[in-house]
């Protein structure tokens, strides 16, 4: 029981980390002062992640 209670809170902190770090790339994104590079080094996430949160940042709000 134990086990699967650390394997639960282990994965939930990976989950908290990488929504963090999401909010990172997009601040950074938004602030437009960095590469996609040096953002995907910042906040330690995949240059390809990066490069389809920028697309989509990009893309015009219909409404």
């Amino acid at each position: 029981m134990c086990r699967i209670v650390e394997e639960y809170s282990d994965e939930r902190a990976k989950d908290a980390t990488a929504k963090r770090n999401r909010e990172i790339v997009e601040k950074l994104l938004r602030d437009g002062s960095f590469s996609l590079e040096k953002i995907s080094n910042i906040a330690d996430v995949p240059l390809e992640q990066v490069r389809q949160m920028a697309e989509k940042l990009a893309e015009p709000v219909c409404g």
